[in-house]
């Protein structure tokens, strides 16, 4: 595969087929505009892990969501640029980034009720991924979020399907935002803070990653 490029996320990353590349990027937030990181440029070969190691507050999060694109209405980036395969992130308009985020580009947040809607079950809520960047429908959609939740480590993944999400444990939610995270085999994988979650779930995450 040839080289490509791409922005990498934060504090724990695997590419399983991408070349990652940051140049000096600039997020700066509010009419004060605080720098959140002055100057960062690095690039990641296929299959390495990378960690992110900073006091808090150092950047590790913004850069993150720099290459998710999420750093809300007051964050902005000022200068540089973030490339995956071979395309400029920050050119992109927000619609093709919905189609890359999940899909390409995932992040398993620190903290779980992030990326879990209270409203919906985990099923519902992992069946659309899958719907959304696979092409999976129906039962087929249905079967293969089943299987990522017991890839995951959850043996009753048919009942924890039809479960919201505060009715899980901590724990339980983490392995869920996992299997969403891997659902659709992403090009790259981010793990916010692996300090603050079990060493079995970063495990779990560097081997589900590679099927």
């Amino acid at each position: 595969m040839g080289e490509a490029r791409a922005c990498f996320p934060g504090a724990f990353c695997r590419t399983v087929a991408n070349r990652v590349a940051a140049q000096r990027r600039l997020p700066r937030y509010g009419r004060s505009e605080a720098t959140a990181i002055e100057s960062i440029r690095f690039a990641i070969k296929p299959s390495e892990v990378v960690c992110l190691v900073g006091e808090s507050g150092s950047g590790k999060s913004v850069t993150s969501l720099s290459i998710m694109r999420l750093l809300g209405a007051s964050g902005v980036i000022k200068q540089g640029s973030i490339r995956f395969n071979g395309e400029n992130l920050l050119q992109k308009p927000e619609s093709e980034m919905r189609k890359i985020r999940g899909k390409d580009i995932s992040m398993v947040f620190q903290e779980p009720m992030t990326s879990l809607n209270p409203v919906f079950t985990i099923g519902s809520q992992l069946v659309e991924a899958i719907k959304l960047h696979t092409g999976l429908k129906g039962k087929s959609a249905k079967a293969q979020a089943a299987e990522m939740l017991r890839k995951a480590g959850i043996a009753r993944a048919e009942a924890v399907m039809k479960q919201y999400p505060h009715s899980l444990s901590g724990g339980m939610r983490q392995r869920v935002v996992i299997a969403m995270a891997l659902a659709c085999n992403p090009k790259l994988l981010s793990v916010g803070r692996p300090f603050f979650i079990h060493a079995l779930f970063i495990i779990e995450a560097y081997t589900l990653v590679k099927f």
